[in-house]
C-alpha cells in the first residue's frame, strides 16, 4: 500500500499535505515522538493520525513506502504549488530498515542528509576556485591551492566519505579561497 508517514510539521501543513496525498491515491498519516521507539515496520500498519508532538527533532521527516520517484515528484510539486514545499528529509522504507526504530532512522538519516550537503558544499567550493588566477600567490600557496582542489575533487569521485573528511577539505578549500581574496582586495 502507497503510504507516507509524517513528522515534525505543524498541523495546518500536515493537513494541507494530507489533501494532496490522498488526492492522488496516497495515505499519509502524522507519528509523533510517543512512536519514535517502534519499528518502521509496525507504525507502517497504523490508519489514523497520531496527535502531532515533534520535540525530539529538529527536522522534519517524511517516510515513504511503495512510492515511485515520479509520485514523489509530483507530490512534492503539488506541496510547492501551495506555497508549502517540503524542506524536510525523505526516507523510503526499505527491507532493511523495517525493524529498526523509528528513532534509529530519523538518527541515521540525518547523518546522510548532513554529509550530503557537506558533499554538496564541497563541490560547489570547488567551482568557485576553478578560474581563478593563482598566479600571483607565492608557490607554497599555489600549491596547497592546487592540492586542495585535487584532493577535494578526489574525495568527491571516490564516493568514500564521512563527515569528518568533508569538513577537513571544505576547510582547507575556505582557506585558500580567503588567500586568493586578499590578492584581490
Amino acid at each position: 500500500m502507497k503510504k507516507i508517514l509524517l513528522y515534525g510539521l505543524n498541523d495546518e501543513t500536515a493537513d494541507q499535505y494530507q489533501t494532496l496525498a490522498a488526492n492522488n491515491s496516497i495515505a499519509m498519516y502524522i507519528i509523533n515522538d510517543s512512536m519514535l521507539d517502534t519499528s518502521v515496520e509496525k507504525l507502517f500498519e497504523i490508519n489514523d493520525d497520531l496527535d502531532n508532538q515533534h520535540a525530539d527533532f529538529e527536522n522534519a521527516y517524511m517516510v515513504l513506502q511503495e512510492i515511485e520517484v515520479n509520485e514523489l515528484v509530483l507530490l512534492l510539486k503539488q506541496m510547492d504549488s501551495i506555497g508549502k514545499p517540503f524542506e524536510g528529509i525523505k526516507i523510503m522504507r526499505t527491507e532493511s530498515n523495517r525493524q529498526w526504530s523509528m528513532r534509529e532512522l530519523f538518527i541515521q538519516a540525518e547523518k546522510e542528509y548532513n554529509v550530503t550537503k557537506k558533499a554538496m558544499v564541497l563541490q560547489e567550493l570547488i567551482r568557485s576556485c576553478n578560474g581563478l588566477d593563482v598566479s600571483e600567490l607565492d608557490p607554497h600557496q599555489r600549491n596547497e591551492f592546487k592540492d586542495g582542489i585535487m584532493n577535494g575533487y578526489m574525495l568527491l569521485k571516490s564516493g568514500e566519505y564521512d563527515e569528518d573528511a568533508l569538513n577537513a577539505a571544505i576547510a582547507v578549500l575556505s582557506e585558500n579561497l580567503k588567500n586568493c581574496r586578499r590578492l584581490y582586495n
